[in-house]
């Protein structure tokens, strides 16, 4: 890979993790600043911007010997999943698309559908399309987001609405998760047939690689659920999508964190990304008593540098666990999480790397 010198050997690293091997190893990838950076999203709906953008940042990986895989994604944002139905779509700067409510009565369900001249349907072949022959050899690509189930009927129903059918609508929202289900699937095999025709380089959505190439999920909406309200209106639902594809690579926050003993009874799920979030304990502060849930399955979360070097040094870091070690400097405003922006020599962090690869527990 042109923008990942030693591509190969993180590749590795990713398959001993995958099996299992890595229970008392780590790997790390390392952010910071790039002066450089330019944001994606602000060109929405701009594609040849947006990928001229990616190709901006992600050259910068070329010297930088972490775990981390330069990947692009061709998304509009998480928020524009009502254009696939005919809502109006509007743009912020920085944040991408975000589409109105459109399912406002239950009598409209019926006239959901998977529309291939749909606009938004046909700018997501036409991005798949242009960012897969524009990266070539160069880096990696990532699918858009899978918004399904209730983050499904939070876009489409909007959240009041959608959080009130949980009560007064049930049958009518597992039917409209049902669709959900269906149309999530259309979509990212519509994608995967694009993108494959020009690499073989497709990586989940926050820039990891595993063989069976699980498809990327999301319980956001449910951060504000019960763990039985998931049980009961959402975990189905995922397992479906799961075997689907073969295996699912799941993605929550750290104010989800209460739905973690059933999401790990999930079959063929591969590993775990939390993300941490504002006015609360971050998952590094959490990660024992996640391990203690979530066993061997490897997890990916967030910690700061100071406190990724004490328990380096210390031994204390916990195994078969993907750091993304943040530099506390780093603008929040406007940040994409996925994204490497190393405000560190880069010969210092190659320098941290050699000791990652010597850590074991």
């Amino acid at each position: 890979m042109q923008y990942k010198l030693d591509f190969k050997e993180v590749m590795e690293r990713y398959r001993t993790l995958e099996k299992g091997e890595m229970k008392n190893r780590i790997l790390a990838r390392v952010h910071g600043f790039n002066e450089n950076w330019i944001y994606p999203l602000i060109y929405c709906p701009d594609m040849e911007k947006m990928f001229f953008a990616w190709d901006n940042n992600l050259r910068f990986f070329q010297a930088l010997e972490d775990d981390s895989i330069p990947v692009a994604r061709p998304t509009y944002g998480s928020n524009m999943y009502g254009g696939f139905f005919g809502a109006r779509v509007k743009f912020s700067s920085g944040y991408g698309g975000w589409s109105e409510a459109i399912l406002d009565e239950w009598s409209k369900l019926d006239r959901l559908k998977f529309d291939e001249e749909n606009y938004w349907i046909q700018k997501i072949k036409k991005s798949c399309d242009y960012f897969a022959k524009g990266c070539k050899d160069k880096f990696g690509l990532a699918l858009i987001e899978t918004i399904d189930a209730l983050n499904f009927a939070v876009t489409l129903r909007g959240a009041t609405r959608a959080y009130l059918d949980l009560y007064l609508y049930p049958d009518e929202l597992c039917k409209l998760m049902d669709f959900a289900l269906d149309f999530n699937i259309r979509l990212i095999e519509m994608q995967r047939e694009i993108i494959n025709t020009h690499t073989d380089w497709v990586f989940t959505l926050d820039g990891h690689w595993f063989s069976d190439r699980p498809v990327w999920l999301s319980v956001d909406a449910y951060a504000s659920c019960s763990s039985d309200t998931y049980q009961k209106f959402g975990l189905n639902w995922t397992q479906k999508l799961i075997d689907h594809f073969g295996g699912g690579w799941m993605h929550l926050h750290t104010r989800g964190l209460h739905l973690l003993p059933e999401v790990v009874k999930l079959k063929n799920l591969v590993g775990i990304q939390i993300a941490d979030d504002p006015n609360q304990p971050g998952a590094f502060d959490s990660l024992d008593r996640i391990r203690r849930i979530t066993g061997d399955l490897p997890l990916n979360i967030s910690c700061g540098f100071e406190e990724f070097m004490t328990g380096l040094e210390n031994h204390t870091l916990p195994g078969g666990v993907i750091y993304d070690v943040m530099d506390h400097t780093t603008p929040k405003h406007n940040e994409d999480q996925n994204a490497m922006r190393i405000r560190l020599p880069i010969s210092r962090v190659n320098k941290l790397m050699d000791k990652v690869r010597e850590y074991c527990t």
